[in-house]
């Protein structure tokens, strides 16, 4: 199925190299794939064609980071937080460029930043038990225990936000 896949992306944008939705395809099959230069490339093609759909820089983003983590480059992890700001900034009530910021930049060791990010994520969506365990872990990391015990227990039991809304 997958090598069917590849293949169709691959036709796709050749019939239709002005499509988004073609070059957005190719580039999820590339991601999906492993090669993640490519994969770049296509996700740029992408946004060339619409630069304003907040989806197709989240999946750059996280595409950038990847490529990070495979080659230990901390400058993919910059170009990640860019296209997640951008995204952010088409979307602001999407929790998820923040969220991932914050992943994105623990693995570079930059857990106060990670930190400020994760509390964004939290202040997008603070019933989230996963955001409030997320930003948990990101104070774990830079050793501000009670904090983090404060947020597992959040994530973990439930309780109220400072404005009186429910955590499950």
């Amino acid at each position: 199925p997958i090598q069917l896949a590849i293949e169709e992306s691959r036709v796709a944008a050749s019939l239709a190299p002005n499509s988004l939705e073609a070059r957005w395809a190719r580039a999820y099959i590339l991601y999906i794939t492993g090669n993640f230069e490519e994969a770049i490339q296509e996700y740029k093609t992408a946004i060339n064609i619409n630069g304003n759909i907040s989806e197709i820089h989240l999946e750059l983003g996280i595409t950038y980071a990847a490529l990070g983590v495979v080659d230990d480059d901390s400058a993919q992890t910059e170009n990640a937080i860019q296209e997640y700001t951008l995204a952010s900034t088409l979307n602001p009530g999407d929790f998820r460029p923040h969220l991932y910021s914050s992943r994105a930049l623990l693995r570079t060791r930059q857990a106060a930043k990670a930190i400020q990010y994760a509390e964004a994520a939290v202040r997008a969506d603070p019933t989230s038990g996963y955001l409030r365990g997320n930003l948990g872990y990101m104070l774990f990391k830079n050793f501000e225990w009670p904090a983090s015990a404060e947020q597992f227990d959040l994530a973990t039991r439930g309780g109220m936000t400072d404005d009186g809304r429910t955590i499950q």
